[in-house]
């Protein structure tokens, strides 16, 4: 997975760069049905999430990410918006870019024509699943899954019993910024799970901050400022003392060279 990816090459050289510089790397691993498990790399400017004291973000319930997407991208994968029907829907979305590039005063020469804005979210919350077990006369029970409302109560003839499993899920989306237009709001199709707890989930976004405290991500580079700022004063000083520095010369008296 990591190979097929070209984690080593790429992703894992941009998260070391932002673990010096920023203090924080992110990757984000979904699982596309053409292309299998994907990592792909978050930059750390473009992601929010929850408020958490955790440096490895594990209590997060909430993450975001921006993007800038071409267009031709999204029709393509939201084939909605390409019906009769969504008409208006695909013009806004064609149009929404420059709201957000008006909204943030961003320049006219850095505005990227033909594409649009998104934000891409998942929400982690529980659900409910059901199973109604079945007890034959020689006491085998078969398990099989149950609708919202099934209710054993109502079965008369045959033995029934219902149980519910309480289990974390993921919401995800898509927000086209600028509109009020969701291309995407469902459970996630595809949800990694620990081995230890089936109920539980796997975030899509796996972040590490490891100097964060209360909040606050601190880093190398953030560390180093401060000195380089006081070796740049200290080298300047330097410099202006040398300039002042002036040599006393030699005085050479003609008259005495001649009497010796």
């Amino acid at each position: 997975v990591f190979n097929e990816n070209y984690y080593n090459e790429i992703t894992d050289r941009q998260q070391k760069t932002d673990m010096v510089v920023c203090g924080i790397g992110w990757l984000k691993n979904t699982f596309v049905p053409e292309r299998g498990i994907v990592l792909e790399y978050v930059n750390p400017e473009n992601k929010i999430q929850s408020y958490t004291e955790d440096p490895y973000f594990r209590d997060c319930f909430y993450h975001g990410e921006f993007k800038n997407v071409p267009l031709s991208q999204v029709f393509v994968d939201y084939q909605w918006l390409n019906l009769p029907e969504n008409a208006k829907q695909k013009e806004q979305v064609a149009n929404s870019s420059d709201a957000w590039w008006d909204y943030n005063v961003t320049a006219k020469n850095q505005r990227i024509k033909g594409t649009t804005n998104l934000l891409y979210f998942t929400y982690k919350t529980t659900r409910k699943r059901a199973k109604k077990i079945k007890e034959k006369g020689t006491g085998e029970r078969i398990v099989s899954t149950a609708s919202e409302t099934f209710d054993e109560t109502m079965v008369q003839t045959v033995d029934f019993k219902r149980v519910e499993v309480e289990e974390e899920i993921l919401m995800e989306g898509v927000l086209v910024l600028g509109t009020d237009i969701m291309l995407k709001w469902e459970v996630a199709e595809n949800m990694a799970r620990p081995k230890s707890n089936k109920q539980k989930v796997v975030d899509q976004y796996i972040g590490m901050a490891p100097n964060m405290e209360k909040g606050y991500i601190d880093s190398p580079v953030a560390r180093m400022i401060p000195i380089e700022d006081k070796l740049n004063v200290i080298e300047l000083k330097a410099d202006q003392i040398i300039q002042k520095i002036q040599p006393d010369g030699f005085i050479i008296d003609p008259d005495a060279i001649a009497e010796l």
